[in-house]
């Protein structure tokens, strides 16, 4: 049987830029974190910006739809506004393959994500979650979840912890692999006892970043792999240009990256992610499965945003059916 993926998390829309770390500082910004703010400072925000370019955006939307370009059967939860944004992410949900479960909210307009792009091309977040914030522990039931095999869920959603510990409760109940990337640094560190808890016993996949890995153990990227795979079925830890480790079953796997010139890590990570999971329900060593993470996320540091032309997906499909 064809394994079915659900993403769920906050749909955003992303409002591209490039701008200086002083922008960031002036800001009050974190650089290289997400920081949530409230749609005063959003506007504010994006006051100060002249040249932008806006995509449909949200980590765990930005995997999924990532996965259904590779090929899978996906669906996507999670609430936009009643508002022209939220048109925009549906037609491009519609777009990418994955089937549609938002629900549209009243009480506010659709997220909205301003991704920051520095020199150096790490990206800062100053995130409004708008409409996405209403989703809620009663959105999450076994009749949503109960067709698909894994679930994947975004650290981000900690900010309402009720809501991320019924997703993986709820999942697990049903037998369903659950899955967790780990959002950003300063999530965890505001949120260490719920990821700690989350990681004792609840989620059978986790992804994070040199930086989350380091907050989650206070170790550096292989240990920390091979740390947190102790409590979680598969632990994949990605160390930027040097590559990422993956560990599973008391063993580890070193995974290389072909170095190309980054644009803007903008859904790096979540991509990696995309291709990792694809690996994994297609039943692959998880060296492969991390080979193909890094085959999508090499390709969507090489444009602004997290938007792919057909053709590189193609390729990108072509490439890794080799592997």
């Amino acid at each position: 049987m064809k394994q079915k993926i659900i993403g769920i998390g906050s749909p955003l829309l992303d409002i591209l830029t490039e701008q200086t770390e002083d922008f960031i500082a002036g800001c009050s910004l974190i650089k290289g974190g997400m920081t949530l703010v409230e749609k005063e400072k959003s506007d504010a925000i994006f006051k100060k910006i002249s040249k932008y370019g806006t995509s449909p955006g949200g980590a765990a939307l930005n995997t999924i739809k990532a996965l259904a370009r590779l090929g899978a059967d996906t669906a996507f939860l999670g609430k936009t506004g009643n508002d022209d944004s939220g048109k925009v992410l549906e037609q491009a949900l519609a777009g990418y393959g994955v089937k549609n479960l938002f629900t549209r909210e009243t009480r506010a307009g659709t997220g909205k994500v301003i991704s920051i792009i520095t020199p150096d091309s790490e990206r800062t977040f100053a995130t409004y979650l708008g409409a996405a914030v209403f989703l809620s522990a009663d959105d999450i039931t076994p009749e949503i979840l109960k067709n698909y095999q894994i679930v994947y869920a975004e650290g981000y959603l900690a900010a309402n912890p009720e809501l991320l510990k019924k997703i993986f409760k709820t999942a697990r109940s049903l037998g369903i692999k659950c899955a967790l990337d780990c959002a950003s640094f300063n999530v965890i560190e505001e949120h260490r006892e719920l990821f700690q808890e989350l990681i004792n016993g609840s989620i059978d996949i986790i992804f994070a970043n040199e930086e989350e890995g380091r907050a989650l153990t206070g170790k550096p990227p292989r240990e920390a792999a091979m740390e947190l795979e102790k409590k979680c079925r598969i632990a994949v830890v990605k160390a930027g240009t040097e590559g990422s480790y993956a560990a599973a079953r008391g063993k580890i796997e070193k995974i290389t990256i072909q170095k190309v010139t980054a644009k803007d890590t903008t859904g790096a990570g979540d991509f990696y992610a995309a291709g990792f999971i694809y690996g994994l329900i297609r039943e692959l060593p998880i060296s492969v499965c991390g080979k193909i993470g890094s085959i999508v996320s090499r390709e969507a540091v090489k444009v602004f945003g997290t938007h792919l032309d057909d053709s590189v997906w193609k390729s990108i499909r072509r490439e890794i059916s080799d592997l």
